[in-house]
């Protein structure tokens, strides 16, 4: 499951092929940054998450960085529906019916992200993105974990 680099939400190929508990309380020690698709969002805007045999849940405080966003918007959260979001695992509970439901955050996986762009990439390097949005002045891109940058129009 570990990867050493921090890829765009969506990027990778995603496996549901189930794993044991005790490779998830190993990636969960490890902060590893994982990825699955969002299922659904709550009415109190928390993301649920099928993640290799399990159910998460990302409550909504940990959906989006401030640092990241600017903001703690629903649509923000709403938007990730459908669609594939990374994040760590930081703490595994046993619902009333006995079975394991993973808590995580995605804010925690863009923070870690955003640090290590901000550690390792000085201007002029050249990275892998996602295009998430186009606009008449650029284009903005999914450079790591969910962390958006703006590639100007004349840079296109």
């Amino acid at each position: 499951m570990k990867s050493s680099r921090i890829l765009p939400e969506g990027y990778s190929p995603l496996s549901t092929a189930p794993l044991p508990l005790s490779a998830i309380q190993e990636a969960m020690d490890q902060r590893e940054i994982l990825e699955a698709p969002v299922l659904r969002c709550d009415a109190a805007h928390n993301l649920h998450v099928r993640f290799r045999g399990y159910e998460g849940l990302i409550p909504r405080s940990e959906a989006i960085s401030p640092l990241v966003s600017g903001a703690d918007r629903e649509i923000a959260i709403l938007s990730r529906v459908g669609h594939s979001v990374q994040f760590v695992i930081t703490s595994l509970a046993i619902t009333g019916a006995g079975k394991p439901l993973l808590l995580l955050s995605r804010r925690a996986a863009q923070e870690r992200a955003l640090s290590f762009l901000l550690e390792n990439c000085p201007p002029g390097t050249v990275l892998r993105g996602k295009i998430t949005r186009l606009e008449r002045f650029g284009a903005f891109v999914d450079i790591g974990a969910g962390v958006v940058g703006l590639l100007p129009l004349d840079h296109i």
